[in-house]
């Protein structure tokens, strides 16, 4: 596998000029720590300092629940490189040029900066044993161009052997994330559905479990793509009832949410019987995923409209 070069298809041009005068105006830099908030106005650093490391940037939305998903893990993973590389958080909603410059059509979306170049890493939430390879290949694409450097030690950070303070994680929770890591998803449903039995009104066992049996629904999928011909354009979807959940799925979890959402309300509004509640069922699936996204309320009302 090998990182895709988007050189030719981000306008960092049309950003970089405008950083020294904007970093003057502000006074402000993101400086060396391994995990930094940053926008628009920090580009040029960041740039030049993916000459010395590579530098990771996580464009998210505050709104965005896989963005939470995916946040501590890639904190967790930078502290574990112990300088290797820095971590720069992007809030799109906070820096639209940006978003634009990089042509982001959903979030979470990581790329890297390495000896200035930009390389488009992954879209949506994964768990930490596919990043940690993906971040190795990385480490390697690198030092093939010659980007070997450390940070300073980032107290803040803390040391790679550290573990940070963070609020308990309820035993059953923990034993699904560790599940989720070593890729046993079948061990994390399992440990969410006790957790769920337990404590009926457990809201992040109802959002963990759903998030489980969505990546199970789509790992049991051999030709996505396939699929999603088959189902066709989410404004006019074709086929039956089964592949459209199946594509909805595949654009889901890869973060084509708005075609996701409007394929399966175009399905409600197009059938009648099992089909429509199967559709709106997902849908609703769906929109608990997104709590806290401002998209989820216009759709609500449009799924309110086709039902009622």
């Amino acid at each position: 596998m090998s990182l895709p070069n988007t050189s030719g298809i981000v306008d960092l041009g049309a950003l970089a000029p405008q950083q020294p005068q904007q970093q003057a105006a502000t006074g402000a830099t993101v400086g060396e720590g391994w995990i930094v908030d940053a926008g628009e106005q920090h580009l040029q650093e960041l740039m030049e300092r993916s000459r010395t490391v590579p530098v990771v940037l996580d464009l998210w939305a505050t709104w965005c629940q896989p963005c939470k998903q995916l946040g501590p893990i890639l904190e967790k993973l930078t502290r574990s490189y112990g300088g290797r590389m820095q971590l720069a958080k992007i809030d799109v909603d906070a820096n639209p040029q940006l978003m634009q410059a990089f042509q982001v059509q959903s979030v979470p979306t990581v790329f890297v900066l390495i000896g200035g170049q930009p390389f488009q890493l992954f879209q949506g939430a994964h768990p930490e044993s596919q990043l940690r390879a993906l971040f190795d290949e990385m480490f390697s694409i690198a030092a093939q161009q010659g980007v070997t450097g450390t940070l300073p030690p980032d107290a803040s950070a803390g040391q790679p052997d550290e573990v940070a303070a963070e609020p308990e994680v309820p035993p059953l929770h923990q034993e699904g994330i560790d599940a989720i890591d070593r890729g046993d998803l079948d061990a994390a449903h399992a440990a969410f559905t006790k957790a769920l039995k337990e404590a009926p009104a457990d809201a992040e066992a109802k959002l963990a479990l759903a998030q489980v049996e969505l990546m199970q629904r789509c790992g049991k999928l051999s030709d996505p793509q396939a699929i999603i011909a088959a189902a066709g354009d989410s404004s006019a979807p074709a086929g039956g009832i089964d592949t459209q959940l199946q594509a909805a799925d595949i654009e889901f979890a890869g973060g084509a949410i708005d075609d996701a959402l409007t394929r399966l309300l175009n399905v409600v509004r197009q059938s009648s019987g099992d089909d429509k509640e199967a559709a709106r069922v997902r849908l609703v699936t769906f929109f608990d995923l997104l709590a806290g996204d401002p998209r989820v309320s216009g759709y609500r009302r449009q799924l309110a409209a086709a039902l009622y």
